[in-house]
């Protein structure tokens, strides 16, 4: 929503014609001073303390400004997530695991700490690292829990991308402890196949022996979803 805001129309703009609708300089300026923290925070937690920002400007001021920039697309996301943005019920005020503690975008809403130490222990097992993974809680018609993890990368085949993809011998679904966890990649797979090929853009321009060895090594990360690869990328000698 800011984004488009911001493309639409410029903050001087913006704050002259939400003048003209009787927004105060005062209200103005919480506005963006908003708008820094959640830039500043890149998200509308704290990066330290994971407490939630809030607008300090009423949730009626906060449409008008935004409604000032008369873009339909800009409307819409306000409409999607202004209530979200202003709300404090006691699991949305901090990040966190579980109904009681807090929300999380690396776990599906139903998720609690249990569910998050059983996966942890299969992933241990199976030599998974969490870094760049995302979970999901659902169960199948006869009421069995299945548990999805969603590995980022550019890629999601199941077949083998190379002869290091350690990644690809555990996509699938595996029993373990009465339920089944079902390991795939591809997650955010847009973002990771530009910043992918951004990568693999930069090795004509690298030096020496180790530098192009570590991007494709990063490349090779970002497209399999192997943390392995990633790790091998910083010890390329």
């Amino acid at each position: 929503m800011l984004q488009k805001l911001f493309r639409t129309i410029t903050v001087p703009s913006l704050k002259e014609k939400s003048a003209v609708a009787e927004i105060s300089e005062e209200t103005f300026n919480q506005f963006l001073t908003y708008c820094a923290a959640f830039y500043g925070n890149v998200g509308n937690y704290a990066s330290f303390g994971d407490t939630k920002i809030v607008p300090e400007l009423s949730i009626e001021d906060f449409k008008t400004i935004i409604s000032m920039a008369e873009n339909q697309d800009v409307t819409t996301l306000m409409e999607e997530c202004v209530d979200s943005i202003y709300d404090l019920s006691p699991r949305r005020r901090q990040l966190g695991l579980g109904s009681e503690k807090g929300v999380s975008t690396y776990y599906s809403s139903n998720c609690e700490e249990s569910d998050a130490v059983l996966v942890g222990d299969f992933m241990s097992e199976k030599d998974l690292s969490p870094y760049n993974t995302r979970l999901f809680k659902t169960s199948d018609e006869s009421g069995g829990v299945i548990y999805t993890i969603k590995l980022a990368s550019s890629s999601s085949s199941k077949e083998s991308l190379s002869d290091t993809d350690d990644v690809a011998p555990l996509l699938g679904p595996h029993a373990y402890k009465g339920v089944t966890i079902v390991v795939e990649r591809g997650d955010h797979a847009v973002a990771m196949g530009k910043a992918a090929a951004e990568i693999l853009a930069a090795i004509p321009f690298s030096s020496g022996e180790a530098q192009p060895a570590m991007l494709k090594k990063y490349a090779e990360s970002f497209e399999t979803g192997s943390i392995k690869a990633h790790m091998d990328a910083q010890s390329v000698p």
